[in-house]
């Protein structure tokens, strides 16, 4: 598949670029008449390509690459990047290995590490196809788990990152076990491919609009496999416990009501940092999903403190 480029008035609504056209309008409250640059392509070796996105404001001034959650993917994500390459910052989304339109078995992995190594290719591509001063990462739930995961490894070069936004992070799910935990673990081993049920979508988020999506999108719903389910359980425990060497500025995002994972994970991590930049914010009465729960708020809230670390002095 070859890049594909396009040039779209501000006005016309992120239903442009969805699978699935949502059942009701999205809210516009950017500048009229402004103009966002949309691109998409593959990138990465044959049978490893991942899927990415990009939106450019006219005069960008920060980038940032959005990771999504477990199971999902870039589309429902749009919303939220839409607001925020309207607030200037350009947003760039990947679809993880086996998600979305990316290669690789559906909602399967060996190794969370894999998907490092995707984020490590939307990056590269989304910094050379639109420059900009600093680059951020921005994740939610599990997609917030692998990026602080990825500028914690020594093994990346990481210079360039200016700071990284966690979503609603899936560091400890909620109201689980220990012992399904470890269950699911022995699963792995046995049978990695075993698909296990997903939960309902109105415990991600209560967003009409993203629950409609999330019902009727041919790419969302799939079930996970035991070996993904581990290795996110995994990924999680090591998240929290690397944290403390965290060296950049970090935004935790928190949902009021989560039903999805345990905040009292992410409150351990925030308070294990080391780092002086660090900030705290919690959303009383909005789901798990905050990035679907509340796109405009959400871009709001992000972009902003984006720009406080790219223009310290303003």
């Amino acid at each position: 598949m070859r890049p594909r480029y396009a040039i779209m008035d501000r006005e016309q609504a992120p239903v442009a670029l969805w699978p699935v056209k949502p059942p009701v309008p999205v809210r516009r409250e950017i500048k009229r008449g402004m103009q966002l640059r949309y691109r998409v392509g593959l990138v990465g070796p044959p049978r490893r390509r991942v899927f990415v996105s990009l939106i450019s404001p006219e005069e960008p001034d920060a980038l940032a690459l959005v990771v999504h959650g477990a199971g999902s993917y870039l589309g429902p994500y749009l919303p939220f990047a839409w607001e925020l390459a309207g607030r200037g910052v350009v947003a760039a989304l990947v679809d993880l290995p086996g998600h979305g339109l990316s290669d690789g078995a559906p909602a399967h992995i060996r190794s969370y590490t894999d998907y490092l190594e995707a984020i490590d290719a939307a990056l590269a591509w989304a910094r050379e196809t639109c420059p900009a001063a600093g680059t951020f990462l921005v994740g939610e739930s599990y997609g917030a788990t692998l990026a602080l995961l990825y500028t914690l490894d020594r093994a990346r070069p990481r210079e360039a990152l200016r700071g990284v936004v966690l979503s609603a992070p899936a560091f400890r799910p909620a109201g689980v076990p220990s012992w399904a935990l470890r269950a699911v673990r022995g699963l792995a081993r046995a049978l990695p491919h075993l698909r296990l049920p997903r939960g309902p979508a109105v415990a991600v988020t209560r967003n009409p609009l993203a629950e409609e999506i999330v019902r009727r999108d041919p790419l969302l719903g799939r079930r996970l496999s035991a070996s993904y389910v581990a290795e996110l359980v995994r990924a999680g425990e090591e998240a929290t416990r690397k944290a403390p060497l965290l060296d950049i500025p970090v935004l935790f995002l928190i949902s009021g009501e989560d039903a999805v994972v345990d905040n009292s994970a992410s409150r351990q991590a925030f308070s294990s940092l080391a780092v002086d930049d660090r900030t705290w914010q919690e959303f009383p009465g909005l789901a798990h999903a905050l990035l679907l729960e509340d796109p405009v708020g959400m871009a709001t809230a992000v972009s902003q403190w984006i720009h406080r670390r790219v223009h310290p002095r303003r």
